[in-house]
């Protein structure tokens, strides 16, 4: 977690920076540090809370079907109400684009995390540590040698989505098919069951963040972009921490 949080600091409070058209290194940071901002509201509504819960079902209550159909769930709508989210309060052009799509590269940490609360149950964090590790490190390497040769942010935030989603397919997806509960057949009942139970979970985490999500909105929208860029490389590194 250390290496993948210092490797996101780098691209979105360090290198955004460094790596911009002279002029624009504010400019570019401020989309990237709201597209995060947003993006983070988000993110806890499609983990849900669950790994904790998920983890502690030691009875077995439910499948591991059942937890991965309800993160199906939660990050469709992760993205529906982003977008939809982003859309109401008038983000448009390359800042939506940049949303959208760092959005996309964020949820993975919640696509991930069901199949890491398998790994988890069997005492393999190992397998959890390698894939973020990895991750963060491509993640760095794809930002720094796409935007510098091109420029162009969507394509490098496109490049990094693409490539790590590719790298979870073939790593976290497969080392974990082993530690998958014994399947039993579909019920969609037991899955909003679990949605429910875990509910309060959900709640408690989305306003915790939401809370600490909303000033930088507010300021971003009141003093502008090039203001919440300044921010974002200041406030950044408390993520490592």
């Amino acid at each position: 977690n250390v290496i993948y949080f210092a490797c996101q600091w780098l691209v979105t409070g360090f290198f955004i920076k460094v790596l911009s058209p002279l002029g624009a290194g504010e400019l570019n940071a401020g989309y990237l540090a709201t597209a995060m901002t947003v993006t983070n509201i988000f993110l806890t509504l499609a983990s849900y809370g669950m790994r904790t819960y998920q983890v502690s079902d030691v009875d077995e209550r439910y499948s591991s079907g059942d937890y991965i159909m309800s993160r199906v769930i939660t990050v469709t709508a992760a993205i529906a109400l982003c977008f939809l989210y982003s859309v109401i309060v008038g983000y448009a052009g390359v800042q939506l684009w940049w949303i959208f799509l760092f959005h996309l590269y964020k949820l993975l940490e919640a696509v991930t995390d069901v199949f890491h609360g398998f790994c988890q149950k069997h005492e393999r964090m190992d397998i959890i540590g390698i894939s973020y590790a990895v991750r963060g490190i491509l993640s760095l390497v794809v930002f720094c040698v796409l935007f510098k040769a091109t420029g162009n942010l969507n394509l490098t935030l496109g490049a990094m989505v693409l490539l790590c989603y590719a790298f979870s397919a073939g790593y976290d997806v497969i080392n974990t098919k082993r530690f998958y509960l014994p399947v039993k057949p579909t019920d969609r009942s037991s899955v909003w069951r679990l949605l429910y139970e875990c509910l309060p979970l959900a709640v408690y985490v989305f306003l915790n963040t939401t809370t600490a999500s909303i000033p930088k909105l507010f300021f971003e929208r009141m003093a502008g972009t090039e203001a919440m860029g300044i921010y974002g490389l200041v406030n950044s590194p408390v993520l490592i921490l």
